[in-house]
């Protein structure tokens, strides 16, 4: 609104010397994208028209005969980070300008905190197999991969559903091996006992947990708490958690790349599986951490290399 209304607000607006946007690969969100352009390109609108008012007025007191003041036209710095963001020149260059283009910095894996491992895996199945019907193959497919990389550390791993979730929650308890002492099991019938669903509550039990919008608020806390304490091994949960709360795990799997979007097959960006990824690595626990991305198609694999490399 304020930006909207600038006019409005315009001497609270042009005292603002520093624009920080974070997590600005939000850009590539289909909702919060529009959104987020449109207050960037504002506020340079908002600039540039603070500019051009700081030279005609200059212009004015010169015709007027009057001492021109040297200040500067006022200038908006803006600054936009991102973990996860793809395309940092072309991000860099929609926020410059001619006179003064943008610079842009790009950190490579020498300034993470925790080393990072990256594993694409591609699993083979026919092209008439349906997206849901490849989400539960790969649900049988976990486990060893569990198996062979977590290190007996959390493990975290996203599914493309609610229901994807909870169907790789049963499969996937069917199939643990883990085995908890008298404290552990403690702590995870006191998690049990905070949730509601009795379906829910047997899967803590066994050591995994499911974090979805459909939990409750509180719910979903005490889960978080839990996978942070490291009481609960193996945490379950939609995309959607990838971009808000933040869950470091010692080992990150991407279950299916693709998702089903107004009545369509769609993959996910490379934004949405870099931000997923991004979880992997704990600096107060860790020294390494690993990402598995498990795919269907070959061209994918090859793509998640290349960005991923």
């Amino acid at each position: 609104m304020l930006t909207r209304r600038w006019r409005d607000h315009r001497g609270l607006v042009e005292v603002i010397k520093l624009f920080l946007i974070d997590e600005v690969h939000i850009l590539n969100d289909e909702s919060r994208g529009p959104v987020l352009e449109a207050v960037v390109s504002r506020m340079k609108t908002i600039e540039n028209s603070a500019q051009s008012a700081h030279r005609i007025e200059q212009l004015q007191k010169e015709m007027q005969g009057q001492t021109v003041s040297h200040k500067s036209a006022p200038r908006i710095r803006f600054v936009a980070v991102s973990a996860t963001v793809s395309n940092p020149e072309d991000v860099a260059n929609w926020l410059g300008t001619s006179d003064k283009p943008a610079v842009f910095y790009k950190f490579g894996d020498e300034c993470r905190p925790v080393k990072l491992k990256r594993i694409v895996e591609g699993y083979p199945c026919s092209e008439g197999t349906s997206i849901f019907k490849f989400d539960i193959i790969l649900n049988y497919k976990l486990w060893p991969v569990i198996q062979k990389y977590h290190c007996g550390k959390p493990t975290l791993i996203f599914c493309n559903t609610r229901k994807s979730v909870i169907l790789t929650a049963e499969t996937l308890s069917r199939e643990l091996t883990i085995s908890f002492n008298a404290e552990q099991k403690a702590k995870l019938t006191a998690l049990a006992s905070t949730i509601k669903n009795k379906k829910l509550q047997a899967l803590v039990m066994s050591g995994v947990g499911c974090h979805h919008a459909g939990l409750l608020y509180e719910e979903r806390q005490n889960i978080e708490l839990a996978f942070r304490n490291r009481d609960l091994p193996i945490l379950i949960t939609t995309t959607t958690l990838a971009m808000g709360v933040n869950l470091p795990a010692h080992l990150v799997i991407v279950k299916n790349t693709q998702q089903y979007v107004n009545g369509a097959y769609q993959e996910y960006s490379i934004s949405t599986v870099l931000q997923m990824v991004g979880r992997a690595g704990r600096p107060q626990f860790d020294t390494e951490a690993t990402a598995v991305i498990m795919t269907r198609l070959v061209d994918k694999v090859r793509e998640f290399c290349t960005y991923l490399a």
